[in-house]
């Protein structure tokens, strides 16, 4: 189900039925309207406003007497192609809604985290416009729904559930943090504006990404077929076929190849286009000596325009993270999905210290955890979201009980 040559990787639909195939076939090719959809979804709800073209709302499932899932799956290149399937493994009665990424399309300086997670809140609240929630959302979409959770909490609305899937950290890494700190200096030196400072940050992720490609590319022979894996078109290994490009990037040759390398690697082997295995890292992976052709090493331009840079819609999303400093913690239960390779990203703990919270320990990679056991993230998700509105009817019943 992982993209792996930058398009979408259609999942396996065998058992969806015919009406969410379809629907999953019109997003990947982009048909699917980006508006919140609620009318016939949960009719207590009021009908969805349109959403700007910066923030909105896709309609994965619909129908169902429960109150509806909304989950910021955090993915630019990918989409909410995942979403599906994992919609339909929690049953069609429970409602689900996929925020998708803000768009930072023709922005010179984008806005501060804050105010995107409030830009998401006013699409959510186009299909439920009050509480209680149940919110989650993946990797930088779960820092996102940590915040609208926030929001929410000082507005007054309920969250029943904030589930945060291998949320990034509080804290960057400390390497994020010293290139960010070092074109920070350097603006601050050069007097450089908001907009140059983010174009040098991006220019930063751009070379090292670059460079990175050219390692791989002359230190793994596995790595050179990569590039002939997405011409062809491979058949992804969990099932289903690569379904024409949903949102390329204009660099996004070296972003699919890394994709497919991380995906192999998530599978704990490299293929080198036989059936031959190959362990990363190993000696017999050594370079060979045939002289490719110069667009297999240069695939993207090494000199890119400032419309390339700005398309790292990720880098853009890092250079507004680093700068979110919550005002104080949100005070709700939070109920973490870690990979089990690494559970607990920096400034989550300190998180657990003043929160109640849940873990669920996913196995496998990041990756791994929404592909190859996606079925386990799924049983686990379904769990909460009953257990949550389970206890949402005994305490409304409770309280009806009170008033009478």
């Amino acid at each position: 189900m992982m993209s792996m040559n930058g398009s979408d990787v259609m999942p396996d639909t065998s058992e969806l039925s015919e009406a969410r195939r379809t629907l999953l076939e019109k997003y990947v090719r982009g048909d699917v309207p980006q508006i919140a959809v609620a009318t016939g979804a949960v009719t207590q709800y009021a009908e969805a406003d349109v959403a700007t073209p910066r923030e909105c709302v896709v309609t994965i499932q619909i129908g169902g007497s429960k109150r509806p899932f909304f989950f910021l799956h955090g993915d630019w290149i990918d989409g909410a192609y995942w979403c599906f399937p994992l919609a339909h493994e929690l049953g069609s009665d429970q409602p689900f809604y996929a925020l998708e990424p803000y768009s930072f399309d023709g922005m010179s300086v984008p806005p501060k985290f804050e105010a995107i997670a409030a830009a998401h809140l006013k699409s959510l609240r186009s299909v439920q416009p009050e509480g209680p929630y149940l919110l989650g959302g993946f990797c930088n979409g779960a820092l996102l729904a940590y915040e609208m959770a926030r929001q929410l909490h000082t507005q007054g609305q309920r969250v029943d559930l904030l589930v945060l899937m291998d949320p990034m950290g509080l804290v960057y890494p400390l390497h994020n943090r010293l290139a960010n700190g070092l074109v920070t200096l350097f603006g601050f030196l050069m007097r450089l504006d908001q907009e140059k400072q983010l174009n040098l940050y991006v220019l930063q992720r751009y070379i090292y990404n670059y460079l990175q490609h050219l390692y791989r590319y002359l230190r793994y022979p596995h790595y050179r077929g990569l590039k002939t894996e997405l011409k062809a078109r491979p058949v992804n290994p969990h099932g289903g076929a690569i379904a024409p490009v949903h949102s390329p990037g204009a660099y996004s040759t070296i972003q699919r190849l890394k994709t497919l390398y991380e995906y192999k690697l998530s599978l704990g082997i490299e293929r080198t286009g036989t059936n031959e295995r190959v362990e990363p890292g190993h000696a017999h992976n050594k370079v060979g000596f045939r002289l490719p052709r110069l667009d297999s090493i240069f695939p993207d331009p090494f000199f890119p325009t400032t419309e390339v840079l700005r398309q790292d819609y990720p880098g853009v999303y890092d250079w507004i993270a680093m700068r979110y400093v919550p005002d104080d913690f949100y005070p709700g239960k939070i109920t973490f999905f870690w990979d089990s390779e690494e559970p607990y990203k920096a400034g989550w703990r300190k998180v657990t210290e003043v929160n109640e919270v849940e873990v669920h320990v996913l196995p496998g990679s990041q990756l791994a955890s929404r592909t190859r056991y996606l079925h386990v993230l799924a049983e686990r998700l379904g769990a909460c979201l009953s257990k949550a509105q389970a206890t949402t009817l005994i305490e409304d019943d409770r309280s009806a009980s009170n008033r009478c």
